[in-house]
């Protein structure tokens, strides 16, 4: 099954800034201490760059998972890209939108993955009905994280979710 969403936060401060926040491994480990993620391979603090990796070990719902994700494309200040090369998905995408906005940073984050086969593919599916996950997700580095370990307000946007389902989906498949 594809699941897609995107997320839309307003955050009262500087385009770059969220965007270097947003590629800080240490602002997102800072964020996500309830999962007790960490990262334990590649870039394990700093920031991440371009054809850079790192493996996030975390617990979610009390599932321990392990996941790796390059950053893939980079645009600064405006856009990066993390797929998962390895993990708990069959595919895993998330493009980070970044745009100035009367003064402050208009923030997307659009997510598609494939989840695995059932039945733990359905319980993945559900995970990421929750406002939680919504908002913050496994990938390499999380937007949602940097701008609270920064202090940064923002005034999230309802996230947009659909699922499509499909006999024989592989992995990297559009839907």
């Amino acid at each position: 099954m594809t699941v897609r969403f995107e997320h839309e936060t307003r955050i009262e401060a500087p385009v770059e800034l969220v965007f270097d926040l947003s590629l800080a491994i240490d602002a997102h480990l800072a964020s996500m201490s309830a999962s007790k993620e960490r990262a334990i391979a590649g870039v394990t603090s700093g920031r991440i760059g371009l054809g850079e990796t790192v493996t996030w070990r975390a617990t979610h719902l009390r599932i321990p998972f392990t996941m790796t994700s390059p950053v893939t494309e980079l645009e600064g200040p405006h856009r990066f890209v993390d797929e998962q090369v390895r993990g708990p998905f069959r595919s895993f995408h998330h493009e980070h939108l970044f745009e100035a906005r009367d003064g402050g940073t208009r923030m997307i984050d659009r997510i598609r993955f494939d989840t695995p086969p059932a039945p733990i593919g359905r319980l993945v599916e559900g995970t990421v009905r929750t406002p939680t996950c919504r908002s913050s997700s496994p990938s390499a580095p999380s937007t949602s994280s940097p701008r609270r370990a920064a202090g940064l307000t923002n005034r999230p946007s309802p996230a947009l979710l659909h699922t499509e389902a499909g006999p024989g989906r592989r992995a990297g498949q559009e839907t």
